[in-house]
């Protein structure tokens, strides 16, 4: 758009033009209108999104007397970041320019919706940069869908209760926060960015969150081992979180596989916390759960040091291991499957002022 200098009183034409107006680094037109007292500087081309440009009008000008500016007039302004939204409403790839509101792939200074109504997935299939992204609208599922791609969001980044996100051997890094009110379905994939989760998170395979993670309630993350009839399609699915959180949701720890039941190479489900501690809130649930395998279920673990305030509960054996931790808990364990709590390092310990539930022929060892 254009560039627009309003003077005080009537001026002199014939002396504004690109020589006393200008805009750093942008090449224009000058125009005069003597109705508003206004010299208006045209860009050749649109101004980069979401960029400072210093703007002057110097003492070349003249009013109609022929008395000169005193000195250079200069200000700075910037530009908006633009915003574009996605319009095929029946999916495709994200680096198609016909699928974007502006009729070209959305670049590092655009604030990205992926809102339109209706089912559909749109493939990352390029790795990008965005200032924000929005992903769910009104209603259906919109899918944003990435494997082995890169995702960078600089600012605000929100999947909507109608959104979904499933990335695949990707990673999201950038230095904004991603705030998930829908699902996301994590394989084997890493998560740079500071999290909130409000929505659900599905766990497949050993994936990081090396950002601030919190959890709302009613939030769940659910880590799934992976059982197969064929040992090629069976792994291990962690979640592991490079510093310690506050879970105010639910975190479920089971396992399925890819035949139902039927399945012959069981696998594991665990969530590491590398620094600091697990604190489970009042509200907040940690479930050992039954899964689907008919050979095994693998093994449940919480990698972690663990301050219980809220709820534990063991369907399936759970063990509790980090070295030298000092475990608490001031809420309620109860034990329906065997818990074991390995105790490891330097001082370990587990302190108990809440309520211990320990059902019949099942035990609670520390070891």
């Amino acid at each position: 758009s254009d560039i627009t200098a309003v003077f005080s009183e009537a001026m002199d034409a014939s002396i504004i033009n690109d020589a006393t107006m200008l805009v750093m680094g942008v090449t224009g037109t000058v125009s005069y209108l003597a109705a508003t007292k206004a010299a208006i500087f045209a860009p050749v081309s649109s101004l980069t999104a979401n960029t400072a440009y210093t703007a002057t009008i110097t003492t070349g000008v003249k009013d109609l007397a022929g008395n000169a500016l005193v000195s250079d007039y200069t200000w700075t302004f910037s530009t908006p970041t633009s915003f574009v939204s996605w319009t095929n409403t029946s999916g495709g790839n994200w680096s198609t320019a016909s699928n974007w509101s502006s009729g070209v792939v959305p670049s590092s200074t655009d604030n990205v919706a992926i809102n339109a109504a209706g089912t559909y997935t749109i493939t990352l299939d390029t790795s990008v940069t965005v200032n924000s992204l929005t992903l769910g609208g009104s209603s259906g599922t919109q899918i944003l869908s990435a494997g082995s791609k890169t995702l960078t969001i600089n600012g605000a980044g929100n999947i909507g209760t109608h959104g979904a996100m499933n990335l695949t051997s990707s990673t999201i890094s950038g230095t904004g926060t991603l705030m998930n009110q829908g699902t996301i379905n994590l394989t084997g994939s890493t998560v740079n960015t500071d999290m909130s989760n409000a929505g659900t998170m599905n766990i497949y395979g050993t994936n990081t969150l090396n950002g601030a993670l919190t959890t709302q309630a009613g939030s769940k993350i659910t880590v799934m081992g992976h059982g197969a009839s064929y040992g090629s399609n069976a792994y291990d699915s962690g979640l592991v979180v490079a510093n310690g959180f506050t879970n105010n949701g639910e975190i479920e720890l089971s396992h399925d596989n890819d035949y139902y039941y039927y399945c012959y190479n069981p696998r594991n489900a665990y969530v590491t916390v590398s620094s600091g501690t697990l604190v489970n809130a009042a509200g907040g649930s940690i479930n050992s759960l039954v899964g689907y395998c008919s050979q095994g279920q693998g093994t449940r673990n919480l990698y972690a040091q663990v301050d219980n305030q809220g709820t534990i509960t063991t369907s399936y054996p759970l063990t509790i291991n980090k070295g030298s931790a000092a475990h608490v808990n001031s809420g309620t364990i109860t034990v329906n499957a065997d818990l074991t709590i390995t105790q490891s390092g330097t001082s370990p310990s587990f302190t108990n002022t809440g309520t211990l539930t320990i059902a019949s022929g099942k035990t609670l060892s520390l070891s």
